[in-house]
């Protein structure tokens, strides 16, 4: 696999490419503006109010082409009032989103309702979230470096 980079061309760690996921969530799920075509795909902003529309709308802005050779599943365990467990399965440079639990995902992660809607409107760190315990993360940690692409917004 490999690796990306910094901006000091040193590899990026687990962590580092985590954190660049939910930064790119924070700015997926945002209010509509700047929607458009992007070296020939739609991009796509998207306003939420809800965990589980969060799950309902990534569909949508997966992107084919950075899914290229990939199968595998991630596992969402979200807790709390709004919390609830759906997996995102990527075959064939598709992806569907689905409520339940996946009997071998690829990846899981786990986290609270808030802390999960707190990441994905930019309002907490993912670095300081796995550090600290609010997010906890089990399996193939590197596929958290393909997210950000895979849920790209252009």
């Amino acid at each position: 696999m490999v690796s990306r980079k910094s901006r000091s061309n040193r590899p990026l760690s687990e962590i580092e490419n985590l954190t660049a996921f939910f930064k790119r969530c924070r700015f997926l799920f945002c209010p509509v503006r700047n929607s458009g075509v992007k070296e020939g795909r739609i991009t796509m902003k998207m306003a939420f109010g809800s965990v589980k529309e969060i799950f309902a709308k990534m569909p949508e802005v997966f992107d084919r082409g950075a899914a290229a050779g990939l199968n595998a599943v991630i596992q969402f365990n979200i807790e709390g009032d709004e919390g609830g467990d759906w997996y995102a399965t990527i075959k064939d440079q598709t992806c569907t989103v689905s409520e339940g639990v996946h009997d071998n995902p690829t990846l899981s992660l786990r986290m609270s309702d808030k802390n999960w809607m707190a990441l994905c409107k930019g309002e907490l760190n993912a670095v300081f979230a796995f550090m600290s315990g609010k997010l906890k993360a089990k399996g193939d940690i590197m596929l958290a470096q393909r997210m950000p692409k895979l849920f790209s917004i252009g």
